[in-house]
This record gives C-alpha cells, sequence and structure tokens, in this order.
C-alpha cells in the first residue's frame, strides 16, 4: 500500500478532502466505518423492541417528541457510513485486491446492508 493515494473525486464524495493515502488508519477507518454498523444496528433493534413494549414507540409519529424520528435518523445515520465506508475501502484498494477479484464480494456485502435497510 506504500505511495497509494485516493485522490479527490466527485464520484467518491471526496471531493473537498485532500487525496487520502491507502495506509493503516485509511483501511481501520474504513473497517470501523462499516463495523460500527454491526454494533448499532442490534442496539437500535433491542431498544425499539422495548420502546414498543413499554407503548412509547408509535411508527410513523415524526414528531420530534417521540423516539420513531432519532431512532430513524440514527439507523440511517448508520447505513450511509457503512455504505460509504466501503465504498471507500473499495476504490483505494481495489487494485491491490485484484488478484482476490473482490468486485462480486464488495456487491454482495453492500446489498446486504442497503436489503436491510
Amino acid at each position: 500500500m506504500a505511495g497509494v493515494t485516493l485522490p479527490p473525486s466527485w464520484h467518491a464524495g471526496t471531493c473537498c478532502l485532500p487525496p487520502l493515502p491507502v495506509n493503516g488508519r485509511f483501511v481501520r477507518w474504513t473497517k470501523q466505518g462499516a463495523l460500527q454498523f454491526v454494533i448499532i444496528k442490534p442496539v437500535l433493534a433491542v431498544a425499539t423492541l422495548a420502546l414498543y413494549a413499554a407503548g412509547d414507540y408509535e411508527e410513523g409519529d415524526w414528531s420530534p417528541a417521540t423516539p420513531y424520528l432519532w431512532i430513524t435518523l440514527v439507523y440511517n445515520a448508520t447505513y450511509t457510513v457503512a455504505l460509504y465506508a466501503l465504498l471507500l475501502f473499495y476504490l483505494g484498494l481495489h487494485e491491490l485486491l485484484a488478484p482476490f477479484r473482490p468486485l462480486l464480494k464488495f456487491v454482495l456485502i453492500k446489498s446486504t446492508i442497503f436489503l436491510t435497510f
């Protein structure tokens, strides 16, 4: 990975960022971005079930005083961060991972995250 950078691009959403060096920090950040979804989604699911059982959760109630709005916003943020981290990981490392043909694997992971949305 030495010397590899991810250049600014409108397609990748990095147009306003400096070139990102593809190094250990980059890989760790993208890994954390994808794995935060694995932790936050079950926590929010348990919170939703607990709130629903207590009668405090009403689906479709967009009032700021109810938890439905806030849980939905957190869900959307965690999906967005996970998908964006996977996109950056693929764009930064696709040449290095080319012998392993990662495109289908990334498409399957991204589709799993997207379809659970």
